[in-house]
């Protein structure tokens, strides 16, 4: 017998759903009290982690495209925390995340070309800083 027999699968979307509704909103409280104090450390841990539970959480779901944007998510979080003069940039990536996540998740009415393209604007955003910050080292 399959995994996919065993667990219906609306019932896992479900769990997804909800599971992704409380992290997210772990998440805004958290991005909120790391803008009021950026250097805390403890703050940057907890975004990582809660991004990093989304992207698990998506992976049981078979959601590709959140795993992929909550890990390179969390690994700004990470990199974020490591290095002070990244950390304004990287809250306002961290917003435009937990957004598109929060659209492509938790709105199932949006169009299946609406949510590609939140991901895609993302995804353009999270490279090129990338590529702005390798220009700063």
């Amino acid at each position: 017998m399959s995994m996919k027999e065993l667990v219906d699968p609306q019932a896992l979307e479900k769990m997804f759903q909800k599971e992704c509704k409380t992290r997210l909103n772990r998440f805004t409280t958290t991005l909120s009290h790391t803008a009021q104090d950026p250097d805390d450390e403890s703050h940057w841990n907890a975004l990582h982690q809660e991004l990093d539970s989304i992207a698990n959480a998506a992976r049981s779901v078979n959601d590709q495209e959140t795993e992929r944007v909550s890990r390179k998510l969390a690994t700004l979080a990470r990199q974020a925390r490591q290095r002070q003069p990244l950390r304004m940039k990287v809250l306002e990536i961290l917003l435009r995340g937990v957004t598109a996540i929060h659209c492509h998740c938790l709105e199932p009415q949006r169009s299946a070309t609406g949510e590609v393209l939140d991901y895609v604007r993302l995804e353009k955003r999270l490279i090129e800083f990338t590529y702005d910050t390798q220009d700063e080292q």
